[in-house]
Order: structure tokens, then sequence, then C-alpha cells
């Protein structure tokens, strides 16, 4: 009779031991191959997973990739359980993500519901300093980790960001999940300093603002010129850029390596390699290269 209740009460304790373990988050083992029951990647749909970044240290970089394998989201309700997305962008820079700017990870369909939690599972994460930071002293070994030369790893514990952000989703209207993150600095000069990247539980959610990046660089025009050309005649060349989003995008051109002013004459017997650059608001850049001759008449 005692040894009934011992088993008994070890049963009980192990079953409310397994309960308060709480749901287990997904893990990089569901990210990879089609997409699971629940969850449609389309391009068009009910669900829009975006990332951006709160500016706090991220002025110290030149570029912080953060390289995003499975996104995972708890569905509540009967039926419920993790649903695992498949990022479409597999990787995002947030310097370009600075305050509301927001880069589209995954859109499709997925299955109408309320969920409770949001984890990202990254793969890596690698920061390039700016040319005046470059000698800062971090506590980790810059070489350390898979980074590219030049940039250094910024580990994350277990690999994982998440966020208890509640959001609902329905068949009738796009619901836009932006995911905040911010990278901060902690340590001194004596000690080294180091990295951090957190979740931004205030600036994540279903409903806050944001604008979309763009990812289009401007469209240059070169007119008065052809790339090959030899003219026995003077030349006038002139450019300019349109941009879809940009009224006035940044324009300029070198002609030999020297500033290059568009309507500018040019008559000299020589070979020129005229180059123009173009950048919109949102950090997008293009260059076009034309090389031509002016020969003797």
């Amino acid at each position: 009779m005692k040894k009934g209740f011992v088993i008994t009460t070890v049963f009980v304790l192990f079953a409310i031991l397994v309960a308060s373990c709480g749901v287990k988050p997904p893990t990089l083992s569901n990210a990879g191959g089609s997409q699971p029951a629940g969850a449609t990647g389309v391009g068009d749909g009910n669900f829009r997973f975006l990332i951006s970044d709160e500016p706090n240290a991220i002025s110290d970089f030149e570029s912080l990739e953060v390289s995003i394998s499975s996104i995972g989201l708890l569905q509540d309700g009967e039926g419920g359980g993790w649903v695992t997305l498949e990022p479409q962008e597999d990787s995002v820079d947030l310097v370009l993500l600075q305050d509301e700017i927001s880069q589209v990870l995954w859109s499709g369909d997925i299955t109408e519901a309320r969920y409770s939690k949001v984890f990202i599972n990254v793969d890596l994460v690698c920061g390039t300093l700016i040319e005046s930071l470059e000698d800062t002293p971090l506590r980790e070994d810059p070489q350390d980790g898979d980074c590219p030369e030049g940039s250094f790893e910024i580990k994350l514990p277990s690999n994982k960001l998440h966020l208890n952000e509640p959001f609902e989703v329905d068949r009738e209207t796009v619901t836009n999940y932006v995911y905040d993150m911010t990278v901060v600095k902690a340590g001194n000069e004596q000690s080294g300093f180091k990295y951090l990247i957190k979740p931004q539980v205030d600036q994540s959610g279903a409903d806050v603002p944001f604008v979309e990046l763009d990812p289009t660089p401007p469209e240059i025009t070169i007119s008065g010129v052809s790339d090959g050309q030899e003219s026995s005649d003077p030349l006038t060349i002139s450019f300019s850029a349109t941009d879809n989003t940009d009224a006035d995008p940044d324009v300029s051109a070198t002609l030999n390596g020297d500033s290059f002013d568009s309507g500018t004459e040019v008559s000299d017997v020589e070979e020129y390699e005229l180059v123009v650059t173009a950048e919109d608001d949102s950090g997008n850049q293009s260059e076009e290269t034309v090389n031509f001759k002016i020969v003797e008449p």
C-alpha cells in the first residue's frame, strides 16, 4: 500500500515538473526545407515579418550583418504550437534599418490565430566598425568566429532572440509584425569593449509604425557620349539620376579621377574614363562607367 502511494506521488511530482517547464522554443533543426503546415511563403499573404533597429551603439558600425536561419511563432489555442518560417531574406544589415526603417524578412500566409511568442534563430552576427573606431579594444579576439577579415563576431546566448509580444492574425487584413533589435556597447578602455544585441520590446509588435526599406538603387542617365566612342569633335556630356522614392538623389561624377560637372564640354585629345555615381536617401548606390576618346580631326 505504501509502495503504491510512493509511486503515485512520484508520478504527480514528475507531471508538475513537466508542466512547469513551459513551451519549448523552436530550434535550428526546424529551419530549412519546406514551410511547415500553417505557413505558406508566397510573397503576398496575411502576414509579414520585418526587422528594424533602435539606434543605440549602431553609429559605431559601418555594417552590422545579422544572418537569420529561422523565425518561430508560438500559436495559441487548440491545435497550436510552434510555426517555423524560413526567411526569404537570410541576412539584414542593421545599419540600414535605423529608427522606423524596416526590412521584410518573410511574407506569406499563416494560420488565422493568436500568437504569443516570437523567436529568431541567428546563425551569425558580423560587425565592421567605422574607420575612426577600428582600433577599439574588444574583449574578444576579433579573429575568433566565422566573420570575414576586417569584421568581428557578436555572439548571442544560444544564438536566439525572443519576445513575448502577443499579436493576432486574420484572413481579412495583412499583419505587419516588426521585430526591433538594438546593439549596445559595454565595457571600457582598460577591460575592453563588448557589443550586445537585444530585442526592443517597446518598439516591436504588430501595431508599431514603420517605413519599409527601399532596396532599389537610383537609375543613372548619361547623354552626349557612349561607351567606346571615338570623336574628333568636342563632346558636351550631361548626366542625371532618378529614383523610385527619392525625388532628388545625390549624383556626382569624375573624369579621369577629377571631379566633373554635368554639362561640361570635353575637347582635349585624350582617352577618358567617366564614372558617375548616385545615391538615394535610403543609402542605395549605383554607378555607371563610360570610356571614350577624343581624337585628332
